[in-house]
């Protein structure tokens, strides 16, 4: 597994967690529940990291992923965090990311029929084994 095909996974792996999330929440309750807004947005920078390691190659093979948006997102929920517009953090969860998983599985190496395991996906990153991510060990 290559290091753009783990960041990838990494990716899926963030946004299908973000959504998670929010599960059993609409709109107005996602505004009014902390927890489920810190832990989306956490995933969401775990997401825009990953796509910032993205190879430029890789990047530019895939022009209908929005990397700038992805990664922008990031920025803004790290360094303007007291700027964070929750109406848009919703939008993200329930409008954006839903339609972003299935374009990086379309790039993934499970999606074409990888049989990567958890250790290689660490490998790849230069990890050891401890840190596979919990939803790649399931």
């Amino acid at each position: 597994m290559s290091r753009d095909d783990a960041h990838l996974l990494d990716m899926a792996i963030a946004a299908r967690q973000a959504i998670e999330f929010a599960e059993g929440h609409d709109r107005d309750s996602f505004l009014q529940e902390p927890r489920s807004q810190s832990a989306t947005q956490y995933q969401s920078v775990i997401l825009g990291e990953a796509a910032r390691r993205i190879s430029p190659e890789l990047r530019n093979r895939h022009p209908e992923i929005p990397w700038k948006d992805i990664t922008g997102t990031r920025s803004v929920y790290i360094h303007q965090y007291n700027e964070v517009d929750l109406p848009e953090v919703w939008k993200v969860i329930s409008v954006d990311l839903p339609a972003l998983i299935p374009q990086l599985e379309a790039s993934s190496p499970r999606s074409r029929g990888s049989c990567a395991s958890p250790s290689e996906h660490a490998s790849a990153l230069g990890r050891g084994p401890e840190t596979v991510p919990q939803a790649l060990a399931r």
